[in-house]
C-alpha cells in the first residue's frame, strides 16, 4: 500500500509528466498552500473512511509522506491537475477494478493544450488497444477559467465524446487484465449448485444457497459462452418436474387442486425466474426462436396438463359446473373460479377450449329459464305477445296462399286486399259493428270468406270493422291526392262518387255507422287540418241537419296524406268502466303480492300488510278494493284471521 500512495503523490505534484502525453501545468500563488494541505487531508480522511481494512501502519506512513511531499513540492510551483479538477486513481488490491474521482478545486485553472498530430505511432497504439483499452478523448479547447460558471462534465459525457478531427488528448487507461481460465470442474459443480436450488424450489422447501450468489453463478456461466447448453438444462429440469404434476390430477377435489397446483407453479417459476434473470436478459433476449424463462414455464404446464384431453375436460366442466350451481343460487366459491378462468387466459386457451362451451351452456340455460316463466301465471302478458307474432307470422303466410287463389277469380275493380287474421284469446275484445260496404268490397269479403274455411273448416270469422284502414286515390283540381284513412272514413267519402252533397242523416242510412262514430268521422274530414269535405253551416262540432259537401280547390303539399280520427272525451261511464275492467286485469297481480308478503312474514296486521303492499305495487289502489282481495283469499284458505285480534291475519302454510 506504501507504493501506490507514494506513487499517486509524484503523480499529483512532478513538475513535467510526459509518460502519458500530458503536459500540465500551474500558476497558483503561495498562499494556496494551506488549502492544498487540507484537501489533501481531507483525501486521506476519505481512504480511512471507505476503505477502513486498509488501515495499518504501512498506510499512515504512506499518507504521511504523501503530505509532507505535497507541501516540499508546491513551493516548486509544481502542481498537475486534470481541467478544472485533481485526478485521483485510486488502485483497490483484489477487486480489478479502477475508479475515477473527481474533486472540484476552484478557479484560475486552466489546462495547457497539447498541439500534436497523430503520428503513425500513435496509430498503431490505437489500434493495439482497441479490444483491451479504456481511450477517453478530450476536444482541444480552452476551458473556462471559472469552474463555476460551467457545468462540471460528468464521467459519462466525458468517455461519450467523439474523437474531433483536429488534434486531440487522450487518456489511455492500459491493459486490463485478460479474463481468468475457467477452473476444472467449475461448470458441473455450479450446474449442480442451480439443480439443487430449482429442485427445493419446485419441491417448496428452503433453498441453502443466497439467492446473490444463484444469480452471480448464473452471471458467470453465461460469461464463458455457456449460455445455451444452460438454458436447455432448465428448461429440461422445469418439464421433468411438470411431468410428474399430472398423476394428482386424476384424485377428487379436482379444481382445488389444480389451482393449488397452478398457484404453485407460478410462484415458483417467478424465484426459477429471479434466479436466472442474466440468463433471461442477454442470451434469451437476443434469440427471436426461444421463449423467455417465464413463458417456457407456461408452454410446459400447458403441454403435460392442460392439453392432456382428460384432464382439460375434467377442468372446463368443473368450472361449467360451478357456474351452473352459483346461477341456480347454491354457495359456490367464487375466487376459486375467477383463479381457474386466469388460469386458461394465461394459458391462451380460454377462447378456444372454454369460451364456446360456456356459451353454450349460457344459451342453454337462459332458454330453460325463459320456458320457466312463461309457463308462471306472473308472465301471462309474454304468452300473449309472442302468440300474437305466431299469428302475424301465420297471416302473411296465408296471404301469399291468397293472392295465388285470387288470380283464378273475378275481381272486381282495381282494389288490392289485405287481412290480418287475429285470434279472440289473445287480441283485445272489440264489439262487432255492422255496416254496410259498397258491393265490389263486399265480393272481395265474401271471396276471402270462401279461401280461408276451404283451408280451416269449422272455424267462424268475425270481421272488425273499427280495425280496417284502406288506400283512396283522388282527383281534384289542384291534383291528385293518395289519402289514407279509416273504414269509416273511406265508407263516408266513397259516397261522393254518387252524389256532390249528403246530409248527416243520408251518410247514417247509407253506411250504417252509429250515429257516435258517424259523427266522430265526418268530424276528422271536414274539421280537421286535411278538410276534403267541406261542412255547412261551418263549425267544430257535426250537428243533425248539417250538409257535407266535396272540396273540390282542396290542397296539400303532399301527395300522401294521412287524415286521422278524432279522439272523442271519454265520459263518466266509460271512465268507470275502464278502470273496473283494469282492476279485474291487475287482481291476480295483487293476490300473488298478498302470498308473497304474509309467506315472508307469517303474520302481519291488517294496517302494516296495506303499507307492504304500496310498498311492493306499482300502481295505486284504493283500501277497498285491496280489503276485497284480502277476504278472497281469506275465502280461498291462503290466510286465516286471528280469533283473538280480527286485525291480525295469519298466513296458512
Amino acid at each position: 500500500m506504501f507504493c501506490p500512495l507514494f506513487l499517486l503523490s509524484l503523480l499529483s505534484y512532478c513538475r513535467y509528466f510526459n509518460c502519458s502525453r500530458f503536459v500540465f501545468v500551474s500558476n497558483f500563488p503561495r498562499l494556496v498552500w494551506l488549502w492544498q494541505m487540507v484537501n489533501c487531508s481531507a483525501v486521506g480522511a476519505l481512504y480511512f473512511f471507505f476503505f477502513p481494512h486498509f488501515l495499518s501502519l504501512t498506510f499512515s506512513v504512506s499518507l504521511f509522506l504523501a503530505c509532507i511531499f505535497h507541501s516540499l513540492l508546491f513551493f516548486n510551483f509544481c502542481y498537475v491537475v486534470f481541467p478544472s479538477y485533481i485526478c485521483l486513481l485510486q488502485f483497490t488490491p483484489g477487486l480489478k477494478t479502477i475508479s475515477i474521482f473527481l474533486a472540484f478545486v476552484g478557479p484560475n485553472v486552466k489546462m495547457a493544450e497539447e498541439y500534436a498530430s497523430p503520428s503513425s505511432t500513435a496509430s498503431q497504439e490505437e489500434e493495439q488497444l482497441k479490444n483491451r483499452n479504456l481511450i477517453i478523448y478530450s476536444m482541444a479547447e480552452e476551458y473556462h477559467t471559472d469552474a463555476l460558471t460551467k457545468p462540471p462534465m460528468t464521467l459519462s459525457s466525458f468517455v461519450n465524446i467523439k474523437p474531433s478531427t483536429g488534434s486531440v488528448k487522450k487518456l489511455v487507461i492500459r491493459n486490463f487484465k485478460d479474463k481468468p481460465l475457467m477452473l476444472e470442474n467449475y461448470t458441473e459443480e455450479t450446474w449442480q449448485k442451480l439443480k439443487e436450488a430449482v429442485q427445493a424450489i419446485q419441491n417448496n422447501i428452503s433453498v441453502k444457497y443466497s439467492l446473490e450468489e444463484l444469480y452471480q453463478s448464473v452471471e458467470n456461466l453465461c460469461s464463458y459462452d455457456l449460455s445455451a447448453n444452460l438454458y436447455k438444462q432448465l428448461k429440461q429440469l422445469c418439464e421433468n418436474h411438470i411431468k410428474v404434476q399430472i398423476h394428482q390430477f386424476r384424485d377428487d377435489s379436482f379444481l382445488k387442486e389444480m389451482d393449488r397446483c397452478w398457484q404453485n407453479y407460478g410462484r415458483q417459476m417467478i424465484m426459477i425466474r429471479n434466479i436466472f434473470l442474466f440468463l433471461d436478459r442477454t442470451y434469451v433476449f437476443q434469440i427471436s426462436m426461444l421463449s423467455s424463462i417465464w413463458d417456457m414455464g407456461l408452454e410446459l404446464f400447458k403441454s403435460y396438463i392442460i392439453c392432456d384431453q382428460k384432464v382439460q375436460n375434467r377442468t372446463i366442466h368443473g368450472i361449467l359446473l360451478l357456474i351452473e350451481k352459483e346461477r341456480n343460487g347454491e354457495m359456490v366459491d367464487r375466487s376459486l373460479i375467477q383463479r381457474l378462468l386466469t388460469m386458461l387466459s394465461d394459458l391462451q386457451i380460454y377462447q378456444e377450449s372454454f369460451e364456446n362451451k360456456f356459451l353454450e351452456e349460457t344459451s342453454r340455460f337462459y332458454a330453460s329459464e325463459g320456458r320457466k316463466l312463461v309457463q308462471k301465471r306472473e308472465v301471462l302478458e309474454i304468452k300473449i305477445v309472442i302468440n300474437l307474432f305466431m299469428v302475424h307470422r301465420l297471416s302473411k303466410d296465408i296471404m301469399i296462399q291468397l293472392k295465388q287463389y285470387m288470380q283464378n277469380q273475378d275481381i272486381p275493380g282495381n282494389i288490392d286486399l289485405t287481412v290480418n287474421i287475429l285470434t279472440t284469446s289473445f287480441w283485445p275484445a272489440y264489439v262487432p259493428k255492422e255496416i254496410q260496404l259498397p258491393p265490389e268490397m263486399e265480393r272481395l269479403k265474401e271471396n276471402f270468406k270462401n279461401f280461408y274455411l276451404s283451408k280451416h273448416s269449422g272455424r267462424k270469422l268475425q270481421w272488425q270493422s273499427t280495425l280496417g284502414h284502406c288506400v283512396l286515390r283522388a282527383e281534384f283540381k289542384k291534383g291528385k291526392k293518395e289519402l289514407q284513412v279509416s273504414l269509416f272514413q273511406t265508407l263516408v267519402l266513397l259516397m261522393f262518387n254518387e252524389g256532390d252533397q249528403f246530409s248527416l242523416e243520408e251518410i247514417k242510412m247509407t253506411t250504417g255507422v252509429e250515429d257516435r262514430e258517424l259523427r266522430r268521422t265526418l268530424q276528422s274530414l271536414a274539421c280537421g287540418r286535411a278538410r276534403v269535405l267541406i261542412k255547412n253551416p261551418k263549425g267544430k262540432d257535426v250537428e243533425s241537419g248539417d250538409r257535407f259537401f266535396c272540396n273540390e280547390e282542396f290542397r296539400h303539399k303532399l301527395f300522401k296524406i294521412k287524415i286521422n280520427q278524432i279522439q272523442m272525451k271519454e265520459t263518466v261511464e266509460e271512465q268507470t268502466v275502464t278502470t273496473e275492467r283494469v282492476f279485474q286485469d291487475r287482481q291476480y297481480q295483487i293476490d300473488a303480492a298478498i302470498v308473497r308478503i304474509m309467506k315472508i312474514r307469517k303474520t302481519l296486521s291488517h294496517n302494516v300488510l296495506l303499507a307492504e303492499l304500496y310498498n311492493q305495487l306499482k300502481f295505486t289502489l284504493k283500501p277497498s278494493d285491496l280489503k276485497k282481495r284480502i277476504e278472497s283469499l281469506i275465502d280461498r284458505d291462503y290466510m286465516e284471521r286471528d280469533k283473538a285480534n280480527p286485525n291480525q291475519y295469519k298466513y296458512i302454510a
